[in-house]
Parts: structure tokens; C-alpha cells; sequence
């Protein structure tokens, strides 16, 4: 029989890695002898590649003999494929890592994503990409697709609005496929979390507003909410809405002798829509309503708010009123600078997590559970975060 897939170097083309994945999942039962294949451009989805990259990878499939292409029918598994290729009882020459991302439509996890597929693929390593927002079902059907393609590994970041059903948590633990999640948990105590620490960020920037003299600081909530949901667009920010966030903010005011007002907290609620590209102008009853919120409160020289898109809005909001920026007004944010930048027209000061380093630590973790190591129940890594400082926003 002759070997399923060549071993290949650094520079083996894209349209190898997935004409290698694709092998495996005929290998293991996954795409079975007469099956037609998803389409081209469903493929292209999955492996975030292109239609040409998943058009050479069929073709070579095909020059095989593993499948046959048929006009107006699609790609399907030969029939006689197991006589070429065998049964699922050889070592996979390259290992598969699936990423089950929220919304990839998002800057902060398409460019996660990259990070990770240019770390991992000088390591030979092959990435495939499920996008899971859509509910629980299309969790459950990725995550199956997962254990059935038998890959080594998954990074999950947990969908925002639909939780994942715990009998799919249990089958993926029960497949013993190394799990690290990234941002926060899946609901297994067990799996290796990645997150950024919201409380150093908080005081750092609320710091740094202070050594900017602003005396009267506002903290500015973000709440994501289904774009469809029925709440107003912002409210006062109680104290079952993160409160280890408000104790930072507030203990941060006090050790610079400046009493806290409850009244300059708020939630501001906005929809997924905001941070997909062209979004934050979509937001309009967001500014409206902290124009009249700030409108109310001329005193207010310093918002700090806890994500860039909140940010964004404040400016916009401020602009309106006529309160420069830095001038009148010093503004951070926080999250997501770089992935967001196309929205702001000035500089915008803020406490990034460089996701160059998130995709790191992720990687970092696969290879320790893949080479046996015993990692601790509830360990967490804590990605870096740090202060950049834009050239017209702080004071």
C-alpha cells in the first residue's frame, strides 16, 4: 500500500496541509466511500483559506484517486478508496489542532487566529477553524466534528449568548483531547484558561487618567447584549455587574483622595453589530443617550472605559457636544486597540492585550498536554496587558 500523505517541511503549500486533513477523515470514517464532500466554498469557510487553495487540495485528491469530481453533483469519496488509502491504523504524519471560535467576522479572534496558524505552522502543525456562534447545536455538531476527526488538540472560546450544552462539554472530555480555553470558561474546571486580568486594567488606567489631573472620572461598563434585546442603552451600573471591576476603579480614586461618585458609573449596553466592521455607526441610541448622560454632567474631564467600542462611542458622544478630546475631555479604553482602530479618527489611548501573546500561551499549553504533562485543575495563564498611550486622547 503506498503511504497516505508525505511528511511535509516548512514550506509545504496550504493546499497540502488540507488535502492531508481531508485524507485523515477518510482514513477515519469521517467522509465515508460515496459521500459527497461539502462544497467548495463551505470548505473554504471551515480552513480559512481560499476557494482556489481548497480547489488544488480536491484536485490532488483526485489525481489519486481518493475522489472523483462530477459536474452539477460535487466532489465525492471513491468508492474503492479504502483499497488506496487503508483504515485508520497508521500514525498521522501531521498533527491537527481545531480553533472553535465565537464570530471569526470579529477582529479580536480572526486576528487571534492568524497568530495561532503562523505559530503553529512553522511546527507543522495543520489548523482548522469552526465558527461556533449560531447556537448550541452548531457547538455540539463542531465539537463532534472534532472528536470524529480525531484531532489533538481544541482551543475553545466559548460562544457569547448560547451556552454550550454540558453533555457536548462531557463528550469532548470524555474524548481525552487536550482542551485549553482562552478569555473564559467553557464550564470544565479542569481545562487550562487563558485570560487578560480586568482588574490590573483597570487600575493602570484609571491611574493613568489621574496622573493626567483629571479629578472627576467616569467608569464606563461595557455590557454586550444580543443586538435584539429589549434594555435601554445605558443604565446605571449596579453592583452585581462585575463588581470586582468597580471595587478597582474605586479604590484607585480613593488612594488619590478623590471620593467616588456612584452616579458617574454606567453600563453601556450595546449588540454584537458593534464590533463587526462598520457597526459603531449602527449604535446611534447609544450616543443619544450619552449625549444627554454627559450633557448632564459638564464637570466629568476624565472616561475611562472598560472596551475601545465603548470608547468609540464616547467620543462620538463628545464630539457632539462640542468637549475636545484631550483638551476638555481625556478618554481610554481597553481590549482591543489594534483590532479596532479603523473606527477611530484620533489616537485612542488604551490598555491592549497583544494578541500576538494570547495565540502564544495557547500554544504554549497544546504542547505541554500533548507531551504528557499533568497541569493543575483551575490553572490560568495571564495574558500581558499594557498601556498604549495615543498621541491625542491623554491629556
Amino acid at each position: 500500500m503506498p503511504p497516505t500523505v508525505k511528511q511535509p517541511d516548512a514550506s509545504s503549500p496550504r493546499y497540502r496541509e488540507i488535502e492531508e486533513l481531508l485524507v485523515e477523515r477518510i482514513r477515519h470514517g469521517t467522509l465515508k466511500p460515496g459521500e459527497r464532500l461539502d462544497s467548495t466554498d463551505a470548505l473554504a469557510q471551515e480552513l480559512d483559506t481560499g476557494a482556489g487553495t481548497i480547489n488544488q487540495a480536491l484536485a490532488a485528491l483526485a489525481s489519486r484517486g481518493l475522489v472523483t469530481r462530477r459536474p452539477r453533483i460535487g466532489t465525492v469519496v471513491s468508492d474503492n478508496v479504502r483499497s488506496i488509502i487503508g483504515q485508520a491504523n497508521a500514525p498521522r504524519s501531521t498533527a491537527i489542532y481545531a480553533v472553535l471560535v465565537p464570530d471569526l467576522r470579529l477582529p479580536t479572534f480572526s486576528g487571534m487566529v492568524h497568530h495561532i496558524q503562523e505559530i503553529l505552522r512553522s511546527e507543522q502543525v495543520h489548523v482548522s477553524v469552526f465558527n461556533i456562534e449560531g447556537g448550541p447545536q452548531v457547538v455540539d455538531t463542531a465539537i463532534s466534528r472534532c472528536i470524529d476527526d480525531g484531532v489533538d488538540a481544541v482551543l475553545l472560546i466559548p460562544p457569547f449568548f448560547s451556552k454550550i450544552p454540558f453533555d457536548t462539554l462531557l463528550k469532548l472530555k470524555q474524548s481525552k483531547i487536550p482542551v485549553v480555553t482562552c478569555w473564559r470558561s467553557a464550564g470544565i474546571d479542569e481545562w487550562p484558561l487563558v485570560e487578560g486580568s480586568s482588574t490590573d486594567v483597570i487600575t493602570t488606567a484609571t491611574q493613568h487618567l489621574l496622573d493626567k489631573d483629571c479629578r472627576r472620572v467616569a467608569l464606563l461598563k461595557d455590557v454586550l447584549v444580543p443586538d435584539d434585546a429589549d434594555v435601554p442603552p445605558i443604565e446605571p451600573l449596579t453592583m452585581d455587574c462585575d463588581p470586582a471591576v468597580q471595587l478597582e476603579f474605586m479604590q484607585t480614586l480613593v488612594k488619590s483622595q478623590i471620593m467616588p461618585n456612584p452616579e458617574d458609573m454606567i453600563r453601556v449596553n450595546h449588540g454584537m453589530d458593534a464590533l463587526r466592521p462598520g457597526g459603531l455607526a449602527r449604535q446611534g441610541a447609544v450616543v443619544d443617550a450619552l449625549v444627554e448622560w454627559l450633557e448632564a454632567r459638564p464637570e466629568i474631564d476624565g472616561l475611562l472605559c472598560t472596551y475601545d467600542i465603548v470608547a468609540g462611542l464616547a467620543l462620538e458622544a463628545l464630539s457632539r457636544l462640542g468637549r475636545r478630546v484631550p483638551e476638555d475631555v481625556a478618554v481610554t479604553g481597553g481590549g482591543s486597540l489594534r483590532a479596532y482602530s479603523w473606527y477611530f479618527a484620533a489616537s485612542l489611548t488604551s490598555m491592549d492585550h497583544d494578541q500576538a501573546t494570547v495565540a502564544q500561551l495557547a500554544c504554549d499549553l497544546f504542547k505541554r498536554l500533548r507531551q504528557g504533562e499533568h497541569i493543575e485543575p483551575g490553572h490560568v495563564e495571564r495574558v500581558p496587558c499594557k498601556l498604549v498611550e495615543g498621541e491625542t486622547t491623554a491629556r
